[in-house]
């Protein structure tokens, strides 16, 4: 089956590696449904498809909610009584030293990153079932198989995804349901808060069209084919510590060094 012919779901879709997914797939001609908490990007979507083969549909719903996410996903069946592929996107990363995250950091964090994908895996598997194929694809991270400095709680989220996913695997293989993890590295998007815009560090990064290729590929593969885990990073990638300069915000949780 062509990506043309696929109904698929992308979390996140607003900005950065989300935006970029959904205009890629629909570029090859697939129906997009765009997921994001209500903004004027999320409004904006559908109109940056207007030319391209397949389209995007934009639903407002936030992936930390259970009733949310099951409502837009009961939404696309009724629209379009299918739903081939669902690609989890949705993140956010508050990059403190542990002892300075606060419980909000914690939940906002942990519930986007973790919580969203469980609760759009669980409301997506009976139509996969169902029809007896699909495919989820989570975009993790590389602070999902390695932690870093001052990222301590984002790190455990994404680790949970790669686990989440590795388990999800064994239990819906035999359901015609393939399970694709892709952990990027660095990529330049809104995200990224502990690097300043002008940094130099920038130009090294990946771009958000970079993971979305990776997004297709995965895709893309023969229904036989699974495509377990994508590491995508840059090719020269500066150490986390060293782009942790005294100018970014991180380093203003930091206390000062001892002197003496």
């Amino acid at each position: 089956m062509g990506l043309e012919e696929r109904v698929i779901l992308v979390s996140g879709a607003s900005r950065g590696i989300g935006r970029a997914t959904a205009l890629a797939l629909a570029a090859d001609g697939a129906t997009v449904i765009g997921i994001a908490r209500p903004s004027e990007e999320l409004t904006e979507l559908p109109s940056l498809a207007s030319d391209l083969p397949g389209n995007i549909e934009a639903v407002a719903a936030d992936v930390r909610s259970a009733s949310d996410v099951a409502d837009a996903v009961a939404a696309v069946e009724r629209r379009h009584g299918r739903l081939d592929v669902l690609v989890n996107v949705a993140g956010v990363e508050r990059v403190k030293p542990l002892d300075t995250v606060t419980d909000e950091d914690y939940e906002a964090t942990v519930d986007t990153n973790l919580r969203g994908v469980f609760h759009l895996c669980r409301a997506v598997l009976p139509i996969m079932r169902r029809q007896q194929q699909g495919h989820i694809v989570s975009v993790a991270s590389a602070a999902g198989i390695r932690g870093f400095r001052d990222d301590a709680v984002y790190s455990a989220s994404k680790f949970g995804v790669v686990g989440l996913m590795d388990a999800l695997d064994e239990e819906v293989r035999s359901d015609g349901i393939r399970i694709t993890t892709i952990c990027p590295g660095a990529v330049d998007t809104t995200l990224v808060t502990w690097v300043e815009p002008d940094s130099p560090y920038r130009s090294r990064f990946l771009a958000p069209g970079d993971v979305a290729a990776a997004v297709r590929f995965a895709i893309a593969q023969p229904a036989h084919v699974v495509v377990g885990l994508i590491v995508v990073r840059p090719l020269v990638e500066p150490p986390h510590s060293e782009m942790l300069s005294l100018e970014s915000p991180a380093a203003r949780f930091r206390a000062p060094a001892r002197t003496g």
